[in-house]
């Protein structure tokens, strides 16, 4: 038998490995985020033996690529959504709110929260400044529901943005665009560090 290993027997170049799954993680965080339930040992660093298997030359052995699979904003009630769910602490309440004022059933962060982008962008750059990987994915990298995005910060956030008061209808083209544009300033942001890094 070959001893390269199935995925280098298979001729595949690169693994896709999610690492982050709701707020839960496979590797030692460095913000604190808890392992994944069902890994042996409980603190079981997932993501670096796969590095270390993948980028390994040994023996005339081709390298893998590692790319960590992160689902962004789910956080279903774990330690992230205890910590940040508090609507009394508006600086510290990140969970996003649908038009009606409740909450998805996947306890999402609101990318329109300051301090919950940030905190996505750290989690991205945890990863790059720690592990040797070779490109992040981004899953969930969206609201859920058109009529998410009402976090009490994120509305605040656009109606000072564009002069206006009160709640945005979610079919409003402005509001859209607004809910669409911190998505994709999470996105600019890891991007910009990580080529300055």
């Amino acid at each position: 038998p070959n001893s390269k290993g199935d995925i280098r027997n298979a001729n595949c170049n690169a693994v896709l490995v999610q690492v982050r799954r709701r707020a839960d993680v496979c590797y030692p965080s460095g913000l604190g985020e808890p392992y994944m339930s069902g890994l042996t040992p409980a603190n079981f660093n997932a993501l670096q033996a796969i590095i270390n298997a993948a980028h390994d030359t040994t023996g005339g052995k081709k390298r893998i690529e590692v790319h960590c699979w992160v689902v962004v904003f789910r956080t279903a009630e774990g330690e992230v959504y205890d910590a940040h769910s508090d609507p009394s602490d508006p600086e510290n309440y990140w969970i996003t709110r649908d038009d009606s004022g409740f909450e998805p059933d996947d306890k999402a962060l609101d990318p329109g929260h300051p301090k919950a982008a940030q905190y996505v962008v750290d989690v991205c750059m945890d990863l790059v400044n720690n592990f040797d990987i070779d490109g992040i994915h981004y899953d969930y990298i969206r609201f859920t529901g058109s009529t998410q995005g009402y976090n009490p910060t994120s509305v605040a956030r656009f109606n000072a943005r564009y002069g206006l008061t009160g709640q945005p209808p979610s079919g409003s083209e402005l509001f859209k665009q607004w809910r669409r544009d911190q998505v994709t300033a999470i996105v600019r942001k890891v991007y910009a560090l990580v080529q300055a890094s």
